[in-house]
């Protein structure tokens, strides 16, 4: 991933992309999987950073979604 895709994560997360680039950046993470996964990264990064509470997940948790 390039760096300016990178600053562009960080803007949308931060709330500080312009609109006509957000709109560009969801449709490029619509076609992109690796794009997606970056900007979950980012944004549980972000949360942390923050320091936002989440609720813990039980530990079974994924067993339960697997089926």
């Amino acid at each position: 991933m390039s760096e300016p895709i990178r600053e562009q994560i960080s803007a949308f997360l931060d709330g500080e992309l312009p609109g006509a680039e957000s709109e560009l950046l969801l449709k490029r993470m619509m076609r992109d999987s690796h794009l997606r996964d970056s900007f979950g990264r980012y944004a549980l990064i972000g949360e942390a950073m923050r320091g936002t509470r989440r609720t813990p997940l039980s530990r079974d948790f994924t067993g339960r979604i697997n089926g």
